[in-house]
């Protein structure tokens, strides 16, 4: 809603419970939210800091992990370092890949899937879409990743804002139409 000093005391109050029961993933879903509350405020070593938290506990669910890795992706790909962002894009496919069908174990880890990482890597390779290269990978996994996901999911307000990001990514291609 907008209020991060709201956000901020909630979610210090969801680290703290975390901590008192020993769920490592609910933790690290902190330090992610966290982080995209840093990326909105354009502080991007934050964002860094906080989505290497979240990957460090290799106990933590596979899909926190992946979450983690793609923000620490796109902080990367803000501060313009293309390598770095597609190498923590490379470990969140991976973290992905470890990802199935089953009952999530974490209910809020539901929207998590290989479908929706794989649009993550283009939302990612979209601020990178300056270089053609990263533009056509952009848009080819903006594309197949959103045509994989379960007709509940596309017509979220999570999973349409991919949508945004190909036509982004067309316009930058020159193709607005």
């Amino acid at each position: 809603a907008g209020n991060s000093q709201g956000d901020r005391a909630l979610l210090s109050q969801a680290l703290e419970w975390a901590g008192e029961i020993g769920d490592r993933t609910m933790a690290a879903t902190v330090f992610v939210q966290r982080g995209n509350m840093a990326l909105a405020a354009g502080e991007l070593g934050t964002v860094i800091g906080l989505a290497q938290a979240a990957q460090r506990d290799k106990t933590v669910d596979a899909g926190q992990r992946a979450d983690g890795a793609d923000l620490e992706a796109r902080g990367h790909a803000q501060a313009g370092d293309a390598a770095a962002a597609e190498r923590k894009l490379g470990d969140a496919a991976e973290l992905a890949g470890q990802l199935t069908e089953r009952a999530q174990d974490r209910p809020w880890l539901y929207w998590m899937s290989p479908q929706y990482f794989q649009c993550a890597r283009g939302a990612t390779l979209s601020l990178l879409a300056g270089d053609p290269r990263y533009a056509e990978q952009a848009a080819e996994a903006l594309e197949a990743g959103y045509a994989r996901l379960p007709a509940d999911q596309k017509s979220s307000a999570w999973a349409a804002r991919n949508l945004a990001y190909l036509a982004d990514v067309h316009v930058r291609a020159g193709d607005a139409g």
